[in-house]
């Protein structure tokens, strides 16, 4: 396993380690596992990896959809799709997570 879900797996053997052993503090050490595994589940932008931002995103983002994706009206809401599963990440962390 490889990056949060490894974190995840770590918590969850120590919350069963816990569960095992049945000490008096098992509910308070349990709530704090439960804490750490909202925690780590909670999306954080990956700004080590978003490339350069250029002033003027318009251009690139528009030619982007244009090569990779398509706008769509309906009546209820307005949607871009595209092919690139990652680029709603990119879009969270340039709106600032």
């Amino acid at each position: 396993m490889l990056g949060r879900k490894d974190a995840e797996f770590a918590i969850w053997d120590r919350a069963v380690t816990v569960w095992r052993d049945s000490g008096p503090a098992r509910r308070d050490e349990l709530r704090h596992l439960r804490r750490e595994l909202v925690d780590i589940r909670r999306y954080r932008p990956p700004l080590d990896w978003l490339p350069p931002i250029p002033t003027d995103v318009t251009g690139h983002l528009s030619g982007y959809l244009c090569g990779e994706g398509h706008f769509s009206i309906a009546k209820t809401k307005n949607q871009v799709h595209n092919h690139f599963d990652g680029w709603s990440d990119v879009l969270a962390g340039l709106r600032g997570g």
